[in-house]
Formats: structure tokens, C-alpha cells, sequence
């Protein structure tokens, strides 16, 4: 009689990773199989039984080579998968296969608790034409778990001017409109400046940032903390020439001498306004 003997263990139609409803815990993370065992002479009682990274079992009664295990549940941990199959009522007809194919990666992450803060780090919320706008946008990571492929959304809003600061980073690296940082440990924070000056025409308005929420591989558990929006109220115009009219109304910001004819609203500290001769006199205003 020909001894029993098991040739060849194979895998097919491997399923996504599974995560189990725990999106926090990559322990229980499964995906699922069809596992094919090739095999010759099996003994005519017992069972084929499937062992190591997945466990099944079949009655050898009517049993006809291949058999395919279907829907076999296994770790899903992104490893080579190790099976083994072995007749029980014939122990020494068994197969080992260290390598019948690759897992999926986990799919699920420890937490990671991502706060986003913007402020306004310029300080003065009702700047003038022409001044410096900054906002400091922060991110920093609460844990438990280091964050990773961690990126945010956002730009320096119309009304302003970026300067040579816009776009700072002190980790990773800001591609309009996309801040990205690729490892953010627990407990480290990091930082992205916008900045810009204030438009003429901009007095009278209200300009606001804002930003989108951090979000890396991990969960993040909570938008507690979480502060996206800052605005300025813009007052004040920018007035070059000091002869009192708004640059963005003045027929010539530059001088002093050509404004939209109100008297008494000049800026007598203005050093072109002081300089010029406006009524002909021989003498500065």
C-alpha cells in the first residue's frame, strides 16, 4: 500500500484586513483565505486538519485531493503565512508550508489624539493696510500612540500679501494648501506660519483663516481641543503720501498734493507730506 503523503499548500482569494470593530487595537485585525492542500493516499478514517496561522479541519471520509479549506480566518499582520496540514489518524503524513503566501498589513492603529490650534501670533486683531497678519498654526499629538502621514489643509486667506515667512515650518513640509509631517511622536507638537500684509483697499473688512483638522494613519479619538478660526477686522488705510486719503482712493498715492480735496485730515509727521510745497509758497506744508 502506498504510504499517505501531502504535497503542496496554497492560498487564494485573500481578503482585505479586517478590524474587527476595534479600530484602535491591530491585535484582532483578521482577514480571511481559501487554503488548497494537495495530498495522496489519506488514510480512510480521522481528519485532514489545518494547523499554525489558520485552523480548520474536515472529515477524510469522501475526501478527494485537492481539498480547499474555504473562508480560513487569519492574522492579519503582513507576514509570510504558516501553514501546516496533517492527517490525524496518520500523524506522520504531514506538510508544512512556511511561506503559502503574505498577509495584510493590520489595519487598525492606536489612537493617536491630534489637537490643531491656530492663533493669531501677530497679536493685533484690528491691523491697518499694510501691516504684518501672522498666523501660527500647531499641531500636537496627545498619544497615546506617535502619529504618522499626518497632514492638514491651508492657505493664506484673499486680502493678504504672504511675505518671505509664509509657509515656515518647523517639521515636515507646506505645499500650498497641504502641510504634511510624516512622524509626529507622542507629546511632540509642530508648527506651520502664514503670513502676510494687508492689502490696500482691504480697510472695513474682516479677514478670516482657517484650517483644517490635523489627521494622520491613526484614529483620532477626540476634536476636543481642536481651535481652527482667526480674523482680523482691518482698520486703517494705507496712506502713502500723508495728504489723508487712502492710498487705494488717492489719484496719486504719492502725492501729496493730489488727494480727493478734503482739508484738515492730513498727517503732518508724514515725511513726504512735510516735504512738499502744496500751495506754491516757497515753504514745506
Amino acid at each position: 500500500v502506498a504510504p499517505c503523503s501531502i504535497t503542496a499548500i496554497g492560498t487564494s482569494n485573500l481578503s482585505a484586513c479586517n478590524d474587527n470593530g476595534t479600530p484602535a487595537n491591530s491585535a484582532d485585525d483578521f482577514f480571511t483565505a481559501d487554503v488548497t492542500v494537495t495530498f495522496a493516499n489519506a488514510p480512510a478514517t480521522g481528519t485532514l486538519d489545518l494547523t499554525g496561522d489558520g485552523m480548520a479541519s474536515v472529515s477524510v471520509a469522501g475526501l478527494t485531493s485537492p481539498h480547499t479549506f474555504t473562508l480560513v480566518q487569519m492574522t492579519a499582520d503582513g507576514g509570510a503565512i504558516d501553514l501546516t496540514a496533517t492527517f490525524s489518524d496518520d500523524l506522520p503524513c504531514t506538510f508544512n508550508e512556511p511561506n503559502a503566501g503574505t498577509a495584510p498589513v493590520a489595519c487598525s492603529f492606536p489612537d493617536a489624539d491630534l489637537a490643531t490650534v491656530k492663533t493669531l501670533s501677530s497679536g493685533n486683531a484690528t491691523p491697518a493696510e499694510g501691516d504684518t497678519v501672522t498666523f501660527l498654526i500647531t499641531v500636537t499629538n496627545n498619544g497615546p500612540a506617535d502619529a504618522t502621514n499626518v497632514s492638514l489643509d491651508d492657505t493664506l486667506p484673499v486680502g493678504l500679501t504672504a511675505t518671505v515667512n509664509n509657509g515656515t515650518v518647523s517639521l515636515g513640509s507646506y505645499t500650498a494648501p497641504t502641510w504634511t509631517i510624516p512622524s509626529l511622536l507622542n507629546g511632540a507638537s509642530a508648527a506651520l506660519t502664514l503670513e502676510g500684509t494687508v492689502n490696500i483697499g482691504q480697510d472695513g473688512n474682516t479677514i478670516t483663516n482657517t484650517t483644517t483638522s490635523a489627521m494622520g494613519d491613526q484614529n483620532d479619538p477626540s476634536s476636543a481641543g481642536d481651535d481652527l478660526t482667526e480674523s482680523v477686522m482691518v482698520s486703517g488705510c494705507l496712506d502713502t503720501d500723508g495728504d489723508g486719503t487712502c492710498d487705494s482712493v488717492d489719484p496719486d498715492p504719492n502725492d501729496p498734493c493730489v488727494d480727493d480735496g478734503t482739508v484738515g485730515d492730513e498727517n503732518p509727521a508724514n515725511p513726504i507730506w512735510a516735504a512738499a510745497d502744496c500751495d506754491g509758497d516757497g515753504t514745506p506744508n
